[in-house]
C-alpha cells in the first residue's frame, strides 16, 4: 500500500436533495463544481454522497416508487460525466451507502438499509471509493467488497484510536495497487484533555512499523 501521487483534493457536502432526478439541482450543482475547481485549481473532487437516507421517498414528487440504486447510481454517474469525462478529473466518494448492511452488519450510517447499495454495480469503478469506519471491528468486509469491484479504496477513520489502529491493521492485510493508503478525517478539534492530533500520530506509527512511510 503506498501513495503514488498527492492530489490537490476539493471536497464538498452535497445534500441528498442531489441524489434524485432534478435537473435544476444538477445544473446549479455543476455551476458550483466549476467554479470552485477553477478557484482551488483542482485535480480531484471528492463529491460526498455519504449518509442518503431520504432517498425514493414517498413524499417526493420526483421520485417516489423509483429505484433507490438507480436514482443514486444516475446522480453519481451525472457526476462522473462532469468531473471526470468533462473536466478529467480524479472523483472520489464516500462509500457508505453503496455497502449492504445485511451482508456486513455495519449499521445504517456506515452502511445502507435504505437499497441504494446495489447501485454499487452500476457506477464506473475508477471511482476512489473512501471507505469510512469510525468503530473498532474484527475487520471491514467493505474493503475486499470493494476492491474485488475494481474500485480504488481509501479506508478511512476518525477520532477513536483503536478504530484507527483496527481499521490500518485489516487494510493492510490486502495486497492491491488499488489499496492507496489510508484517509484520516478531522471533523472537530480535540476535546479538552484530548491529544491534539492523536489519531493522525496513531495512523503515522503504524503505517511506519509496516514500513510503509
Amino acid at each position: 500500500m503506498a501513495i503514488s501521487k498527492t492530489f490537490r483534493i476539493l471536497w464538498l457536502r452535497r445534500s441528498p436533495r442531489f441524489a434524485r432526478d432534478d435537473k435544476v439541482t444538477i445544473l446549479i450543482t455543476f455551476t458550483l463544481d466549476d467554479e470552485l475547481i477553477d478557484a482551488f485549481e483542482a485535480d480531484a473532487l471528492h463529491v460526498g454522497m455519504d449518509e442518503v437516507f431520504l432517498i425514493a421517498n414517498e413524499n417526493c414528487p420526483r421520485c417516489q416508487g423509483k429505484n433507490p440504486a438507480e436514482l443514486l447510481a444516475k446522480a453519481v454517474n451525472d457526476l462522473y460525466d462532469h468531473i471526470v469525462k468533462k473536466r478529467g478529473l480524479e472523483m472520489l466518494m464516500w462509500g457508505d451507502r453503496l455497502i449492504d448492511d445485511a451482508a456486513t452488519g455495519y449499521g445504517e450510517w456506515e452502511a445502507s438499509m435504505n437499497k441504494t447499495y446495489p447501485a454499487v454495480d452500476l457506477i464506473p469503478n475508477d471511482i476512489i471509493i473512501c471507505d469510512w469506519h469510525y468503530e473498532k471491528r474484527k475487520s471491514y468486509p467493505s474493503i475486499p467488497m470493494f476492491l474485488d469491484k475494481g474500485f480504488r479504496v481509501l479506508p478511512t477513520s476518525f477520532n477513536k484510536v483503536r478504530a484507527v489502529k483496527a481499521l490500518i491493521d485489516d487494510s493492510l492485510t490486502f495486497s492491491s495497487e488499488r489499496m492507496l493508503g489510508y484517509l484520516s478525517t478531522i471533523w472537530r478539534g480535540p476535546k479538552e484533555g484530548e491529544a491534539k492530533n492523536r489519531t493522525l500520530v496513531a495512523a503515522s506509527k503504524k503505517f511506519r512499523k509496516y514500513g510503509r512511510i
